[in-house]
């Protein structure tokens, strides 16, 4: 005899029911947590590939550098070999010239190898300017044209503002 009290029978049918919404409920879930992992999937390539790009372009720009600071280098070197150059050929001139020979032949070509900025600069030292009011005239920094100052001086092969002023006076470029 199976009697089913009416209580047991409602108890079952809410069981069932809650069963159902809860197999319902965790279907959902398993349905939202596959869209996320396929989403996160997506999202993962996504960064994947940005910083595969970023990857690249720092290494374009670091083999860019590394060029132009080779560039940078070589024309460094290549500056005062140039003055350099010049420099020993008029020396081997004047060993081989006679002594009655015009002094002015035999100075150094290296005022040629001035830039235009280079020319301005020692125009403003010859006029007795300071490094500062020459600065202060072109709108640079002290320290640009101390760096002018030398590559001039180097180029003249001089030592100071008055060997380059006489040197430049006697070549006929001030």
């Amino acid at each position: 005899m199976t009697d089913k009290s009416p209580l047991a029978t409602e108890d079952a049918e809410t069981l069932r029911q809650q069963l159902q919404q809860l197999q319902t409920e965790y279907a959902n879930l398993q349905t939202a947590l596959q869209m996320v992992l396929e989403h996160s999937v997506e999202l993962e390539s996504h960064l994947l590939k940005r910083q595969e790009d970023l990857v690249n372009t720092v290494q374009n720009y670091q083999g860019e550098l590394e060029e132009k600071r080779q560039l940078l280098l070589t024309l460094m070197d290549a500056v005062p070999d140039c003055c350099k150059q010049i420099i020993n050929s008029n020396e081997e001139e004047e060993s081989n010239d006679d002594e009655d020979e015009d002094e002015d032949e035999l100075l150094c070509d290296a005022p040629k190898l001035l830039t235009p900025r280079q020319h301005e600069i020692l125009r403003s030292i010859a006029e007795g300017k300071s490094n500062k009011q020459i600065a202060y005239a072109l709108n640079l920094s002290e320290g640009t044209i101390k760096q002018h100052t030398k590559n001039i001086f180097r180029c003249l092969n001089v030592r100071n503002r008055v060997e380059a002023i006489a040197k430049a006076q006697a070549l006929g470029e001030l």
